[in-house]
């Protein structure tokens, strides 16, 4: 039996996010279909007291907590895996910036200034995003873990692009993925046509303001955004121009179990987002028949996860090219049976604990 620890942020229970789900996911699949024990740990202190033929870190973004780990891993005399959950936070970052100066509707100029607003912001601490000692941390967890499990092929080349480990050999990608509930796919509910979603935390990162605008002249349309709020201010806005427009319902965070009635009864879900690798929320409207809108390849990793194919593409930054990819969805479906069903096949967890399965053994093996 392979004894493996799973290392996250302290507050990853209490604040769940997507490393959360990742993380509990791959337990529940490894145990259940291979020889392995997880055990969590949350404070690098602990690890220190314990056994194990590996240690898998989650997140290099709380790079701190991440190198204690590591670090007392590595005083184990332990093998490492980290699943770094990387992608470009420069849009993001770009999109928050505004909202602090409350321009909360996209324009296409705010992406043309991104460049320069984070090598600007990244100078003023040695924390900020992409600053030299945040490429060093990050750097120091590529270079000294055994293994490294990014979510996509462009997310491991986004890492040496940032980065530039030393050993460029070591990668494994491991795809992100979904619970399937049910032996088969299931078959698409009768879908209200007129109702569009977009699920996730309340925040200018995720761009429900890009969402509601692009809907602003379709009123037939029903839009229910349902997550936690995260920036109160970005929340007030969001309210303010849905109170113009009506027909706009917000819903806080639900059970899991009701989220999938939503899913399976709206016509579209929506994800214009600034930053996602891919967008649990996407794959899991997907899975339940919605149509997809995503973001472009420089916000997702549009290919790799066949979004390319599947789903309706938009720039973020444009209302009109959110508006265009809504209306797509509306009238040209692309979410099928047959395709879902492929999909799927590949894209859950079963897949994620084999090839992490894999990945361990690579690592531990001389």
């Amino acid at each position: 039996m392979m004894k493996v620890i799973f290392a996250n942020r302290k507050d990853c229970m209490t604040s769940m996010g997507g490393d959360t789900v990742q993380m509990l996911l791959t337990k529940k699949y490894l145990e259940a279909n291979h020889p392995v024990e997880v055990e969590l740990c949350f404070e690098p202190g602990e690890l220190r007291s314990k056994k194990a033929d590996l240690v898998h870190i989650f997140n290099v973004q709380t790079f701190k907590e991440s190198r204690a780990f590591l670090e007392a891993a590595n005083e184990m005399k332990c093998k490492t895996a980290i699943s770094p959950i990387y992608w470009n936070m420069g849009y993001a970052v770009t999109a928050y910036a505004m909202t602090l100066l409350s321009l909360y509707k996209p324009r296409s100029v705010f992406r043309s200034i991104a460049p320069y607003l984070v090598r600007f912001t990244s100078g003023l601490s040695r924390e900020r995003y992409l600053s030299r000692n945040y490429r060093k941390e990050i750097r120091y967890l590529l270079d000294h873990a055994d293994v490294i499990l990014p979510n996509s092929d462009t997310e491991k080349e986004l890492l040496i692009e940032h980065f530039q480990p030393a050993a460029m050999h070591g990668f494994r990608v491991i795809p992100n993925a979904i619970e399937l509930t049910d032996e088969e796919v299931p078959s698409p509910l009768k879908k209200e046509e007129n109702l569009i979603i977009q699920v996730g935390r309340i925040s200018a990162a995720k761009n429900q303001a890009g969402t509601l605008h692009a809907a602003m002249d379709q009123p037939r349309l029903k839009v229910l955004i349902i997550g936690k709020v995260d920036e109160p201010r970005y929340d007030d806005y969001l309210h303010k121009i849905a109170g113009k427009r009506g027909n706009v319902e917000f819903i806080r965070e639900i059970p899991q179990e009701a989220l999938m009635r939503f899913y399976r009864e709206a016509a579209v879900h929506m994800n214009p987002s600034f930053r996602d690798s891919p967008g649990l929320v996407t794959l899991e409207a997907f899975y339940q028949g919605c149509e997809i809108v995503v973001s472009e390849p420089a916000f997702v990793p549009l290919h790799y996860y066949r979004f390319d194919k599947e789903a309706h593409i938009c720039n973020p930054f444009s209302v009109s090219s959110i508006r265009d990819a809504l209306n797509n969805a509306l009238v040209n479906k692309k979410n099928t049976g047959t395709d879902n069903k492929d999909y799927f096949s590949f894209f859950n967890y079963r897949t994620v604990a084999e090839l992490t399965y894999e990945a361990y053994l690579s690592a531990i093996k001389p």
